[in-house]
């Protein structure tokens, strides 16, 4: 049940990284480690950056500095 769990709560935190990218100021995207404080605090869990990093690769979301220059682009 540990997988489970564990694979509906890396579900839900992805749902949750795609929120708030979504919801980001477009003239200051968020960086990963704010992203990584926002879902701390939501989820009561301890994660490390690269965890951020490395779901928002598996989402097909750009960092924050390509994501402003995309933003800009889109103006």
């Amino acid at each position: 049940t540990t997988a489970i769990s564990e694979e509906i709560s890396n579900s839900a935190i992805k749902d949750y990284l795609l929120h708030i990218v979504k919801e980001e100021s477009q003239k200051k995207p968020l960086s990963d480690m704010k992203m990584l404080e926002m879902i701390q605090e939501k989820f009561q869990v301890t994660m490390v950056r690269r965890t951020i990093a490395k779901y928002r690769q598996q989402l097909n979301i750009a960092g924050s500095s390509e994501r402003k220059k995309l933003y800009q682009l889109n103006v």
